[in-house]
């Protein structure tokens, strides 16, 4: 018996479990991409570390060692310890915005920390219960820990709201519009 034919199917997602399960890297990799074109433009710091870097507000701090992760792209040497230093310094900015509440996410996922990410995802979608990215999230999570039913729901209030959702102006959503097209494409949505 194949991968595909061990879950059961859902009339939510074109395609098999198998075919899904890209998703996750997905976001990932295009948040890399995204964050590492948006930083080499600004001229981010060379160097993460130092007296320095330690004098920087929380904010700061989080924000830089995000885009040095991603910036690292796929290379597990050197993302994980940017993105567990980053998740460290994250609990102490005292009003994190959801694009920094994404940006935690998609480290937590990365790092396999499914506890972290799905706590995460509660707090955008209670910023905004329909919170694109919040479902997205949710739907990673619950695709990981093979609950179909999970994933399923993340992805019917996802294609449920998400025209609505795009068309309100939320800085994450500009941000990371690409990321939620092909995430909607990925299920044969746009």
């Amino acid at each position: 018996m194949n991968e595909s034919e061990s879950r059961p199917s859902s009339p939510l997602t074109s395609g098999s479990w198998r075919q899904r399960r890209w998703l996750g890297a997905f976001l990932f990799a295009t948040a890399a991409l995204a964050v590492s074109m948006a930083w080499r433009r600004s001229g981010g710091p060379d160097r993460v570390g130092g007296s320095e870097f330690r004098r920087l507000p929380p904010t700061e701090r989080f924000d830089t060692l995000f885009a040095r992760a991603m910036q690292a792209g796929l290379d597990g040497a050197e993302v994980a310890p940017l993105a567990a230093a980053a998740l460290g310094t994250f609990p102490r900015i005292e009003e994190p915005d959801d694009d920094r509440r994404f940006h935690a996410a998609i480290l937590a996922l990365y790092l396999r920390d499914d506890s972290t990410a799905s706590r995460l995802a509660d707090a955008l979608l209670a910023s905004r219960p329909r919170h694109l990215l919040g479902l997205m999230v949710r739907f990673r999570v619950a695709e990981r820990g093979q609950d179909q039913g999970a994933a399923d729901a993340a992805v019917a209030a996802l294609l449920a709201g998400h025209r609505d959702e795009l068309a309100v102006p939320v800085p994450e959503y500009r941000d990371h519009r690409d990321a939620i097209e092909a995430f909607l494409a990925a299920l044969g949505r746009s």
